[in-house]
């Protein structure tokens, strides 16, 4: 059990700092002018470049029943959630300036 504990929080530290520097820079790319729809698509390409590493580096796992029903159900979750969060942070500088301004 405490195996299971250590290598949860060795994962979690690291993958919560970078989730936290991904935000900085990705607001710091729309505050430029680069429009959401292109930071999306740039972010889901290195996700697949970065897949592909892995797959060819490990192989493909073992795929049982019901994998492909889930895999599709996160896939679309996936785009509506990035698409939703990248112009919340687009937004959030138009109310920033609004803010300002009032």
């Amino acid at each position: 059990m405490a195996d299971k504990t250590l290598i949860f929080f060795l994962l979690m530290i690291p993958g919560t700092l970078l989730l936290g520097i991904n935000d900085v820079l990705a607001r710091k790319i729309l505050r430029s002018g680069v429009a959401d729809s292109l930071l999306v698509g740039l972010m889901f390409l290195a996700s697949g470049v970065l897949g592909l590493a892995l797959l060819s580096l490990f192989g493909l796992p073992e795929i049982k029943n019901g994998f492909w029903l889930v895999f599709s159900g996160t896939v679309i979750l996936n785009v509506f959630g990035q698409v939703a969060w990248y112009r919340a942070f687009k937004l959030e500088r138009y109310l920033y300036f609004l803010h300002c301004a009032s």
